[in-house]
């Protein structure tokens, strides 16, 4: 009973973690059929790559 209260809550804590951390990510991986279209505001997007360097 000892060891179970000792290693509990850190064996807890870790385990919840890992499933917030699988959750986030899971939410930043948009599977493609659900991804939308750039809509041309984001600076990459609008930049031209082909200038040349000054």
């Amino acid at each position: 009973m000892r060891k179970v209260r000792e290693w509990g809550f850190p064996v807890a804590l870790i385990a919840a973690w890992a499933v917030a951390a699988a959750y986030t990510v899971s939410l930043l991986i948009t599977p493609p059929e659900k991804a939308k279209p750039p809509d041309g505001n984001e600076p990459a997007e609008i930049a031209d790559t082909n200038a040349p360097a000054s």
